[in-house]
């Protein structure tokens, strides 16, 4: 007797839904190393929005549409929202001159060749450089302490090469590295810890502080 059409569909069907489960959740975990193994974050942001594609699917897949409609909702787009508009917003090197009007830090073909070296420096720590001008050195000093930029650039001084300061140690270490330490002085300014305020004993009343 030749079985009918349907009945083999129906009960190969739970074997196949089966299968496509064990083959989607074998990929999350798959997912999840890519997300950790990545140095750049921007391509940790697109294994992030795989494994919350892959987390949607499989919970779909085991009847949870209102899990997988989360998690397709916050787990997947909001949250590779939030996290390129913070990637995008703190890996920033912000080098701070003084503007003489013409809105470059010092001459066109010095600092075309800095600028250039200073950006394949930074670029294998995925950093962008934006440069800020300053109308005077002395808002330029403010600036670097009150954390407003990262570093300061000083043109050259007749033969000297050009100086950039700046306050973070660990780009300090990152510049100490030729060709850039070849082309420019590379000096370390740590900033100053703010003096401890010393706060009353409030176990003291004032009644008994006065003489």
């Amino acid at each position: 007797m030749i079985p009918n059409l349907s009945t083999v569909l129906a009960s190969a069907l739970p074997f196949a839904n089966d299968l496509s489960i064990a083959a989607v959740a074998a990929l999350l975990p798959v997912t999840a190393g890519l997300v950790i193994l990545q140095n750049s974050p921007y391509r940790a942001l697109v294994a992030r929005g795989m494994l919350g594609a892959m987390a949607a699917t499989t919970y779909a897949l085991l009847g949870a549409a209102d899990v997988a409609l989360t998690e397709a909702l916050m787990g997947t787009m909001l949250a590779v929202t939030l996290y390129a508009i913070a990637v995008q917003s703190s890996l920033v090197f912000r080098l701070g001159f003084v503007d003489r009007g013409d809105g470059q830090p010092d001459p066109l073909p010095q600092w075309s060749t800095l600028f250039t070296c200073l950006r394949n420096t930074y670029q294998p720590h995925h950093l962008r450089i934006e440069l800020v001008p300053y109308p005077s050195a002395i808002a330029l000093e403010r600036a670097l302490h009150e954390r407003a930029i990262h570093a300061t650039y000083q043109p050259a001084a007749e033969a000297d090469r050009p100086v950039i300061t700046t306050r973070v140690q660990r780009l300090h270490e990152i510049m100490q590295a030729p060709p850039l330490s070849d082309l420019a002085a590379i000096a370390y300014s740590p900033l100053a810890s703010p003096a401890p305020v010393a706060l009353p004993d409030p176990t003291i009343s004032q009644e008994s502080a006065e003489p």
